[in-house]
């Protein structure tokens, strides 16, 4: 029944976040730039003129050191192997294109927001968590976005009021001087039940006993203490596979619990 009153309200909305896109766009060709010319640069180094004109290439790969294996094997011990990703949502969202809308539906089932894609694919959900297998960085920063500028006047409620919350925890609460401040208070009493690796779009979750979720992105620093980041890597990190950015997670953790 979902699916007819979401077919009955839907139809294409290609209203793309220029500014955003266009941001992420050139970040990624600057990035790309850098790594070109760092491969350039390499295979420059690594050439040698033979006589006769020929040139022979040198191979410099830079080798691991046996501390730097013995370092990802340590690391490998907090990772746990599982399955969560849906086959259905992967093959709905396999050809992913820009968020085009996000829109509160009302239909016999209850209450859901429905993110509508640019090439017609939509996906209603309740909470954020049930969407970030399907989800890339440029899908968060959207979602953000959209939130902020159709909700930022509107008095929220419900599954809406926590999704805004949680997106405002991970984008803003890693800077001082922000509203979140207090949320962080009474680590000590946080029970983990679920510490998660989300790769596709660099989010990772913690899950407590009472329900609350708490959305995190990898490569920012958030007001964890040294105790609650030492119960997370006792616990285990949930990821689908052993990975870079998983073992960088590892690493980067260990390095905050070490630091005086």
């Amino acid at each position: 029944m979902l699916n007819q009153t979401l077919s009955k309200s839907h139809s294409l909305f290609i209203a793309e976040d220029e500014r955003l896109i266009k941001k992420m766009n050139e970040k990624g060709i600057d990035s790309s730039k850098n790594e070109s010319v760092k491969e350039e640069d390499k295979e420059e180094e690594g050439t040698k003129k033979r006589k006769g004109g020929h040139i022979k290439m040198i191979a410099r790969k830079k080798k691991r050191s046996q501390s730097d294996v013995d370092s990802d094997d340590e690391h490998k011990k907090c990772l746990k192997i599982v399955t969560f990703e849906s086959i259905l949502d992967s093959e709905i969202m396999e050809k992913k294109s820009v968020i085009a809308r996000l829109n509160k539906v009302s239909s016999p089932d209850g209450d859901y927001l429905v993110i509508y894609r640019a090439n017609g694919n939509f996906r209603a959900f309740n909470y954020l968590m049930e969407v970030l297998h399907i989800f890339d960085r440029q899908d968060l920063f959207h979602l953000y976005d959209l939130m902020r500028e159709q909700y930022s006047e509107v008095t929220l409620d419900g599954f809406a009021l926590i999704l805004w919350g949680d997106l405002k925890i991970m984008m803003e609460s890693s800077t001082e001087g922000n509203e979140q401040s207090d949320f962080w208070s009474g680590q000590q009493d946080w029970k983990i039940v679920t510490w998660r690796l989300y790769e596709s779009c660099g989010v990772c979750i913690l899950e407590f006993e009472d329900g609350i979720v708490i959305h995190m992105l990898v490569e920012r620093r958030y007001p964890l203490s040294k105790d609650l980041l030492q119960r997370m890597l006792d616990l285990g990190l949930e990821v689908e596979r052993e990975s870079f950015v998983a073992l960088d997670l590892i690493r980067f953790i260990k390095q905050q619990i070490d630091e005086e």
